[in-house]
């Protein structure tokens, strides 16, 4: 029986070459798992084929953003309510919802952003990314066939509402529609239409996006108020 206790508290011991393989992977496990973590938190998983794109020598993001907090770590405001939505304007700080509030909309197409979160200098982009400027969105738009063309291979066909053949999926960019939120606070155009930011200012109250409708192939380059609600691309660095 001594013998027995012996052997057990030998094999048990960490001084033991097995056991300390044992507690080596172990460790290992836990330090990757918590990595992985950390990642998923983020709002930027591990870029692979299917969530970067190369269009016209840019390498872009295949989704919407989708965090809650600046690159620093700050968190970035959840204006649930118009009045929350409205303060976050006035004070020209950085805000993100979802559409009307649904987490369930926000699973499918991930946060809106005011302009002011865009342009944060905390870095609304995680590391490596960036908002791409009003002249990367062109270059995308260019290398897809203009303006009047860019639409359609932009879209994610089986996401859009009446698209009539106007969603034709090539590009990757799997475009959704993902709505906006007005600078009275009301949600806009879900399943109809996307709006994207742009780093670029265009007045003083004003940014420039792009906008990507159902009903044709068109990518319009609009100035829009900087309190609106709109979701964020992200380029490469």
């Amino acid at each position: 029986m001594i013998r027995k206790n012996n052997a057990h508290r030998l094999f048990s011991s960490p001084e033991n070459p097995y056991m300390r393989t044992i507690l080596f992977r172990r460790t290992r496990l836990l330090q990757a798992l918590c990595i992985l973590i950390t990642i998923i938190l983020s709002g930027c998983l591990p870029q692979n084929d299917q969530e970067q794109v190369t269009i016209g020598g840019q390498g872009w993001s295949g989704r919407n953003l989708d965090v809650d907090h600046y690159r620093n770590g700050d968190p970035v405001r959840h204006a649930r309510t118009e009045a929350e939505w409205h303060d976050a304007a006035s004070q020209e700080e950085g805000a993100w919802c979802w559409y009307e509030g649904s987490a369930g909309n926000g699973k499918v197409h991930a946060r809106l952003y005011n302009w002011y979160a865009v342009n944060d200098p905390r870095g609304l982009a995680p590391e490596g990314w960036r908002i791409p400027s009003d002249s990367e969105w062109q270059q995308l738009v260019d290398a897809l066939g203009g303006d009047a063309a860019a639409g359609g291979p932009l879209k994610k066909s089986e996401s859009w509402v009446d698209h009539d053949g106007t969603a034709q999926d090539q590009s990757g960019f799997d475009a959704l529609p993902s709505g906006s939120r007005n600078c009275l606070g009301g949600f806009f155009a879900l399943g109809r239409d996307a709006f994207y930011w742009s780093s670029t200012p265009s007045g003083e109250f004003e940014a420039w996006n792009r906008e990507i409708s159902s009903r044709n192939t068109g990518v319009r380059r609009v100035s829009v108020n900087r309190s609106i609600g709109f979701s964020v691309r992200c380029v490469k660095n």
